[in-house]
């Protein structure tokens, strides 16, 4: 069985850094190479529950991103008055000192991401411009 020793990994979005990252972790040398000149994200948010986490946990950034979203353990429906009428406990797959999902803006997940990789020496000139 062939061990694999550098990879190439092409896109820089959440998933492609967080890649990058694992593989770094688990000692491959890797490259990011994005068409983008720098690292911009959308103004929007995202919510990322279970899966991301586990996979944010995994790379060593989740706590870096929770600090920076805001931390959801259960959420509330309203009416159209805006009254409560149910509350629903999220389940907290990573157990009961992480929220059930997290609300983050973009680029803040990949400020995050991007200040570990270049805290671990892959992101370090892998951007490629246009």
């Amino acid at each position: 069985m062939a061990t694999v020793r550098q990879a190439l990994v092409v896109g820089a979005g959440m998933a492609a850094l967080t890649q990058g990252l694992a593989l770094k972790r688990a000692g491959i040398a890797c490259n990011i190479v994005e068409i983008r000149p720098a690292l911009t994200e959308p103004g929007t948010g995202i919510s990322l529950q279970g899966p991301a986490l586990r996979a944010l946990r995994e790379v060593g950034v989740l706590d870096g991103c929770i600090s920076r979203g805001f931390a959801q353990t259960f959420f509330k429906t309203c009416d159209a008055e805006g009254n409560v009428t149910g509350t629903v406990e999220l389940p907290r797959l990573l157990g009961p000192n992480y929220p059930g999902t997290i609300g983050i803006m973009r680029h803040a997940v990949h400020e995050v991401l991007a200040a570990e990789l270049s805290r671990v020496s892959v992101l370090a000139s892998a951007l490629a411009g246009p």
